[in-house]
């Protein structure tokens, strides 16, 4: 079967941009799963291979047992990671500057407040500070949220912990309420079991004499 390459025709739309990327680091995953960097990755050697993001060219490819030993600057400036043009130090984390740079260049502007964060962090001067694997480049960027949305986030995780707060003091309070009312009527039956027998209520009524009934009708 024959395998198709196209260049990437940029500025891509934001969805095949986000898709393009995830892929490309997941691409240099499975190079570096082979134990094997890349080490020379720019814009011309990112491609489409049968519409999947690819990388090319590995004419500078290094295995990471050849790495170790390296001390020759290796790469095309300006995609370069600082240590690799410094001291020829290459690592995973050099490959990974190297491809967050291409992507970073071509990064749509209505996506670059998303997408941004996480090229930051691969691009870090220090290598101990970026991503520890091209995977997990891929997955902060699938994972990747614009900016109002994780304020959404927190809010409405602010709103389960308020409600959540409402439902226990609630609970605590009726929990209170019928005990102090078990107390109450506790005390009150108490109180009305010691109590003595009430007396017998006599209602006395004065009438008026018979002759005076009497004197009254025929008056």
């Amino acid at each position: 079967v024959m395998e198709r390459l196209d260049d990437i025709d940029w500025p891509l739309p934001d969805k095949a941009y986000r898709r393009v990327a995830i892929e490309a680091f997941e691409a240099l995953a499975l190079l570096h799963g082979r134990r094997i960097l890349h080490c020379d990755i720019t814009t011309r050697h990112l491609v489409l291979k049968n519409g999947k993001a690819a990388l090319l060219d590995l004419d500078n490819a290094r295995t990471f047992e050849e790495a170790a030993s390296n001390r020759d600057s290796i790469g095309t400036d300006p995609y370069i990671a600082p240590e690799v043009a410094s001291s020829g130090r290459l690592s995973p984390q050099s490959d990974i500057y190297s491809l967050a740079y291409v992507l970073r260049q071509h990064c749509p502007e209505s996506l670059l407040d998303t997408l941004d964060p996480v090229f930051r962090i691969a691009q870090d001067p220090d290598p101990s500070k970026r991503p520890r694997s091209a995977a997990d480049c891929a997955r902060l960027l699938r994972n990747a949220r614009p900016p109002h949305h994780r304020f959404k986030a927190v809010v409405k995780w602010l709103a389960l912990v308020a409600i959540a707060y409402w439902v226990i003091m609630t609970s605590i309070y009726l929990h209170q309420r019928r005990s102090a009312r078990a107390k109450w009527g506790d005390a009150i039956g108490a109180a009305v079991k010691s109590r003595a027998p009430l007396p017998p209520i006599r209602i006395q009524a004065t009438l008026p004499q018979h002759e005076e009934i009497s004197r009254l009708r025929f008056e």
